[in-house]
């Protein structure tokens, strides 16, 4: 059940991972715009015109790590939500490369698990 249709940035160096999130989170009835590298998803973003209502985004990637690119996109647009992904719980934890408040699911997640972070962040 979705609440609405929404646009959701994926952002994940994997792409098997992108694959299968977009997959989940289109049967679920969102509109998906997906990302393998960061400067995709920035290039993406920059474009005023295209609406974001989420992004999801890998921790650990080439180019710059997933809060790196979460700061950029939210420099531009404020009212972003982030939903950060990691087969690596333990480390980005211990790192402290995520804020308190920072939304996470740990990889591999159900689709169950994806839905209902993704509700949570746009309040449904």
């Amino acid at each position: 059940m979705s609440n609405g249709r929404k646009t959701i940035l994926v952002v994940d160096d994997e792409l098997m991972i992108v694959k299968v999130t977009t997959r989940a989170l289109e049967a679920q009835g969102h509109v998906v715009l997906p990302a393998l590298l960061p400067s995709e998803a920035l290039r993406v973003a920059a474009d005023p015109a295209q609406a974001i209502d989420l992004l999801v985004t890998d921790v650990m990637m080439p180019e710059m790590k997933g809060p790196e690119l979460a700061r950029r996109l939210v420099a531009q647009r404020p009212a972003l939500p982030v939903l950060f992904m990691s087969g690596y719980a333990a480390e980005v934890l211990k790192e402290g490369l995520l804020g308190r408040d920072a939304t996470f699911l740990e990889k591999p997640f159900t689709r169950q698990q994806l839905g209902e972070k993704v509700r949570e962040l746009l309040g449904g």
